[in-house]
């Protein structure tokens, strides 16, 4: 390879320069293939290196810098990347799609009983014999046996309960008064009016004689100190005076003198509105009487204003 002798400054020495000078002078200079290669990389590599060093400067144009000097892009390798995951992509895409339909015909393909080996859906060998050995019953006549009967059954009327009801509470009062007579062994009624044992009347006698029986429980009929209703205690103490009365509050109301309330002493009768009770008149707004079942003969105030007063003896 020639140099040339001419001599100069650094900077003139730049083999572009230096090209430039031998055309000028009309001199030709002989190189290689190989050394102009090596010229211009060396070349490149300076400009490169210049570039790096103090980037691109306000005077410098854009016409001045050769293609090979600038710098590469950064999305060039994430282009690159890309390209490389667009492969593996794709085949995630198609395993995925098979998983799919994978998952849609197994069920189908499991629950066909057609294809499937159950036992279940196939024949086992109690059908075949079954269909093979078909058997049937024949009836050749009518089985004798006991006729069938229908039930019988009978309706009780409301007024057959009352009968009833009315039959059993007679039977129980029965049995009551017979322990009741057997309970009492004095003298009744009747044997008071053939003997009276207070033959001078009074209405503080009587009063007297009446508060005697207090605590005597109420039964239904009585007309002992074994037990007394309302009638057949005012009955009862009357007949000690030789007075006969009904055993029967309406009744009595009826036989006797009717006074006014304010007249009313203890001894005289009180007869609630109807007849439907009485009592001994005992002062101040009071009533002794047999009140009614449970209880006992007492005295307590009267609760109703429909009533009125009757007198005996007088």
């Amino acid at each position: 390879m020639a140099t040339l002798g001419t001599s100069g400054p650094p900077e003139d020495r730049d083999p572009s320069t230096t090209s430039k000078a031998i055309d000028s002078l009309g001199e030709t200079t002989t190189m290689s293939r190989r050394s102009l290669r090596e010229s211009d990389r060396r070349a490149a590599d300076a400009g490169g290196r210049r570039y790096s060093r103090s980037g691109a400067t306000a005077g410098t144009s854009a016409e001045k810098r050769s293609p090979s000097t600038s710098p590469v892009p950064a999305t060039s390798g994430m282009a690159k990347r890309k390209r490389r995951m667009r492969p593996l992509v794709n085949l995630a895409v198609m395993l995925f799609a098979g998983g799919i339909v994978a998952t849609i015909a197994i069920p189908a393909y499991a629950f066909n009983p057609a294809t499937s080996n159950q036992a279940s859906f196939g024949t086992n060998a109690l059908d075949s014999m079954k269909k093979a050995h078909s058997q049937s019953v024949r009836v050749s006549g009518a089985i004798d046996g006991p006729a069938a009967a229908g039930d019988t059954f009978s309706a009780t009327s409301e007024q057959q309960l009352a009968d009833q009801k009315a039959a059993t509470e007679r039977a129980a009062a029965a049995a009551q008064m017979q322990a009741y007579a057997a309970a009492y062994s004095g003298p009744s009624a009747s044997d008071y009016l053939a003997n009276p044992p207070y033959p001078n009347f009074s209405l503080a006698q009587v009063f007297s004689v009446a508060q005697q029986y207090i605590g005597t429980p109420y039964v239904y009929g009585g007309d002992t100190p074994a037990g007394f209703d309302c009638s057949g205690y005012v009955m009862f103490v009357y007949s000690q005076f030789g007075i006969s009365l009904p055993h029967s509050a309406a009744q009595q109301g009826a036989i006797g003198k009717r006074i006014s309330i304010q007249d009313a002493q203890p001894g005289d009768v009180v007869i609630m509105l109807g007849g439907a009770h009485d009592g001994f008149y005992a002062g101040n707004g009071n009533i002794l009487d047999a009140p009614d079942v449970g209880r006992s003969v007492s005295i307590r105030p009267i609760w109703t204003s429909d009533y009125y007063i009757v007198r005996f003896g007088i």
